[in-house]
């Protein structure tokens, strides 16, 4: 039975807790992408084309010092809306929101949002 878009966030994060990468490059599809918050300038929006460049910007991400604690996962018709609460070294950090879409039981595609609410609706989970 194929994961479905909630399944794979919670197994996903649970990989990137323990460190394993390699499993959670097994969560993710080869040609998965992986699109960042749209700028209010009108600029084209940071992007990860595929696993490699979505592997790459975690393995960033890993070293920050900044660590997410997985609060929200909302399955909707379009995806899983995901809000990941951040802390720093001086404390809250706010919140990273985004919508995970799934395909045959892997991660297609990641889209970061400015909000809960904005990940709720374009995961058709309602908001």
């Amino acid at each position: 039975m194929e994961l479905s878009a909630s399944e794979l966030v919670r197994q996903g994060y649970d990989t990137l807790r323990r460190g394993d990468l390699d499993a959670y490059a097994d969560l993710v599809a080869p040609d998965a992408t992986w699109v960042g918050v749209e700028p209010e300038d009108g600029s084209e929006p940071a992007m990860c084309h595929d696993r490699s460049e979505i592997l790459t910007t975690v393995r960033r991400n890993l070293r920050s010092q900044l660590e997410g604690t997985l609060e929200h996962v909302v399955d909707g018709r379009n995806g899983a809306a995901v809000s990941v609460r951040l802390v720093g070294p001086e404390g809250d950090a706010g919140y990273w929101h985004h919508v995970v879409e799934a395909r045959e039981g892997k991660i297609v595609r990641m889209r970061d949002t400015r909000s809960r609410e904005e990940a709720l609706r374009l995961a058709g989970a309602g908001g």
